[in-house]
Parts: structure tokens; C-alpha cells; sequence
């Protein structure tokens, strides 16, 4: 048990799907995609997607015990049966109400570096012709800790939520060593969600369409971008 895992879970009403999405991510080593769900009778589902892992959950999970996000992020690594039975059991436990709509989290866009609201009506004015509709805001931080250098890490700088038309950024990036071109890129990416749809594929939805990745490798330094990505993660995090 370390620090980092009670601080990140304690209070819980500050835990966002964004929250969820990123530790997950980062627990699996890959992307991991999360859908809410109001299912009573499938509380939980994993399947493989073509960018990582996709989960579709009950909205109680943002609510569950930090021990039993931590297994499932486990399972998504190792597939531990002792894992799975913590998160079976507290699916098992759940109990449904009226299923009330998820609640969008305050954002905060200023930070310490950088101000979201600014990059964000910035992008949006010279990519978009100001098209995007958005809220915009920093995900929330956690407690520093040594990391140990790990290959294959994977972290998610940005991400879009449809239904709520909202962008969070990694606060990493609210860094000087950070460049305000990275961010630009990042919030870039984040509003291309907002105008690109989904694809759908025997059944599965796909975010980074062969339209998307058109878009986005036209992006101004796209390269540049990917470099100074890696750069961030291997030095930075």
C-alpha cells in the first residue's frame, strides 16, 4: 500500500471517468478506453481493442473502493484470478438506483504554466474557425513519486468526453520545460475528437479513424509533436 493509491482515491466525489481512464491506462500499459453504463445485468466488460483495452462498466465503479480499481488495473496486466474475484465481488455488491445522468467535474483551466481557456480559444480560432464547442480544463494532479523507468509506459496527455463536450489535459504538461507548441498540439488532438466521428467496425468503435490520423499528421511539426512526446515521457515523468 503507498501513498499515491490513498491519495488518489480518498475522496471520491473528486474521481472523474477521466481520473479512472488515465490510472488505468497507466496500471495496463496501454490505452484503455471506458464507457459508463446504466446495465444491471453486465456490470463489467473487457474486450480487446485495436488501440488497447475497451471497458465498458456500471457508473458505481467511479465510486468503488481504491482497492478495487487497483485490481482491476492489475488484471488488465497480468489477468490474476485474485484479482479479477476483488472486482467480481464488488460487482457483485452493487446495488442500482434511478441511474441519474454523470455530473460533469468543475475544471480548472489556469495553471501554474499555462492557461487552458486561452489555448484552447486559440486552436479553436485558427483550426477550427472557432466551430468547437468545449469546456476545458486540467486533469486533476497527483502526489509526486520516484517512478521507475519502465518500457512500453504509456501515458494520456489529453482527452475528450462527447456528452459533456470537455477536454482535460495531463497537468505534466503545466511545466516550463513543457513547449506552449506541445499543448497546442495536445488540446489540437482533444477538439479533432470533438469534429472527426467515430468509426464503427464489426461492432467496435474506433476514435482514430484513417480521416483522423489524415488531420492530425497535417498538423503544423507533427513530427516535431511525436518527438518532444517521447522526450516528455522518458525525462519528464
Amino acid at each position: 500500500m503507498n501513498g499515491e493509491q490513498l491519495d488518489l482515491f480518498a475522496s471520491k466525489e473528486e474521481v472523474t471517468l477521466d481520473d479512472v481512464k488515465d490510472f488505468l491506462s497507466e496500471k495496463a500499459g496501454v490505452p484503455v478506453s471506458v464507457v459508463l453504463t446504466k446495465n444491471r445485468v453486465s456490470m463489467l466488460s473487457i474486450a480487446p481493442a485495436k488501440e488497447g483495452i475497451s471497458i465498458r462498466m456500471h457508473k458505481a465503479f467511479i465510486s468503488a473502493p481504491w482497492d478495487v480499481l487497483h485490481a482491476l488495473g492489475r488484471y488488465l496486466r497480468g489477468r490474476r484470478r485474485k484479482d479479477w474475484k476483488i472486482v467480481s465481488d464488488y460487482a457483485g455488491s452493487i446495488v442500482t438506483d434511478d441511474d441519474g445522468p454523470v455530473v460533469p467535474a468543475k475544471l480548472k483551466s489556469k495553471g501554474k504554466v499555462y492557461d487552458l481557456k486561452a489555448v484552447g480559444k486559440s486552436v479553436n480560432d485558427e483550426f477550427f474557425s472557432s466551430r468547437v464547442k468545449f469546456r476545458i480544463g486540467w486533469s486533476r494532479a497527483r502526489p509526486e513519486r520516484k517512478r521507475r523507468r519502465t518500457r512500453g509506459r504509456y501515458i494520456r496527455f489529453g482527452s475528450w468526453v462527447k456528452q459533456t463536450q470537455t477536454i482535460r489535459i495531463h497537468p505534466v504538461l503545466d511545466d516550463s520545460r513543457v513547449p506552449i507548441e506541445f499543448v497546442r498540439y495536445i488540446v489540437f488532438h482533444e477538439m479533432l475528437h470533438a469534429v472527426v466521428p467515430q468509426v464503427n467496425r464489426n461492432g467496435r468503435q474506433y476514435d482514430h479513424s484513417a480521416e483522423f490520423r489524415k488531420l492530425e499528421r497535417a498538423y503544423p511539426g507533427f513530427e516535431r509533436m511525436k518527438l518532444i512526446s517521447k522526450w516528455i515521457v522518458e525525462e519528464i515523468i
